[in-house]
């Protein structure tokens, strides 16, 4: 059993892109943990805080508390 961690950066609700990852989350949960993390939950628009600053997922997911640094 392995611990997933979705990251979905769309800022749609209920789009194309959450219904993929809600999809692939189904298929995942048989056998394992998975977490679905939006940025449209934070009210965050990854075009703006990402752009120029070398922010990656990983430090994201540090950031929202999914790893440790």
């Amino acid at each position: 059993m392995s611990n997933i961690v979705i990251l979905v950066g769309s800022m749609r609700k209920n789009g194309n892109t959450d219904l993929l990852a809600q999809a692939f989350a189904e298929g995942a949960r048989e056998n394992n943990s998975v977490d679905i993390v939006s940025v449209a939950d934070y009210k965050v628009n990854p075009c703006i805080v990402l752009r120029g600053r070398g922010i990656s997922a990983f430090k994201m997911m540090i950031w929202m508390g999914y790893m440790k640094s």
